[in-house]
């Protein structure tokens, strides 16, 4: 048996610290795997609740250590681990506490200002955000719509700036899309991947299953460029050109 004496309170605090710092860098299942046959015994000797220190543990899982974990791994080297943490960081409160008795409001603590450049309000960018990834949709809008037989699925002002489906007539989806092997790309949505069926939301809109199995969904995220719009508007372009010549007429 271990002979372990010390404050439980204590402990668990030391855990929970630990586990938001390694939480940084591994993922929540290769940290249980790490820690929890050592740590089991030492809370079964502080007779510590197993239930009860579970349930602490799996909420720790939520926190910002493994957040920035899993939005490292989504963003790829080109973002740095003190910006994740800064978008990992809940909103400041407001209302109420964010007032004076004169009701003038206190400075936003996330603001950047002259003295508190460091911080970064994700929010602030948001227009910012939405108006370049408007622009690269349209960018790529224009460099395909005249090939002919494509439309522009939905509204054309009403959707996500960052968001694109078009259906591309005279070729067969599934082959237009394993023809785009260098873009991540899909033919519907995730909720009807297990389903060879056209996407119920397509059909609603009136389109036929034939344009439906052959509709492409885009996306453009904050770190695409202008030069990866246009490579993908080349490929798109070549690879429906090829399929259309040759398909039987």
């Amino acid at each position: 048996l271990i002979d372990v004496t010390g404050d439980p309170i204590l402990f668990i605090i030391g855990v929970s610290i630990l586990y938001l710092i390694l939480g940084m860098f591994i993922d929540p299942i290769g940290i249980m795997l790490l820690t929890l046959p050592v740590f089991l015994p030492v809370v079964e000797e502080m007779r510590i609740d197993l239930i009860w220190y579970g349930v602490l543990m799996t909420k720790l899982l939520e926190k910002e250590g493994f957040k920035i974990k899993l939005k490292r791994g989504g963003a790829g080297s080109v973002s740095r681990l003190g910006w994740l943490g800064r978008g990992a960081r809940p909103p400041p409160p407001r209302g109420r506490g964010s007032e004076r008795a004169g009701g003038e409001h206190q400075p936003d603590p996330w603001r950047p200002s002259a003295h508190r450049s460091r911080w970064y309000n994700p929010r602030s960018e948001m227009a910012e955000e939405g108006a370049r990834l408007l622009a690269l949709r349209q960018r790529f809008w224009d460099g395909i719509r005249d090939m002919g037989d494509i439309r522009l699925n939905g509204d054309p002002q009403q959707r996500l700036p960052g968001a694109l489906n078009v259906a591309v007539g005279s070729v067969e989806g599934e082959a237009l899309l394993m023809s785009l092997k260098d873009l991540a790309l899909s033919t519907g949505s995730a909720c009807t991947s297990a389903s060879l069926e056209p996407s119920y939301v397509l059909r609603a809109i009136g389109l036929p299953d034939e344009l439906a199995h052959s509709s492409l969904r885009f996306s453009f995220g904050r770190f695409t460029t202008v030069e990866e719009v246009d490579a993908a508007v080349a490929q798109l372009r070549h690879a429906v050109e090829k399929l259309r010549a040759l398909a039987p007429h």
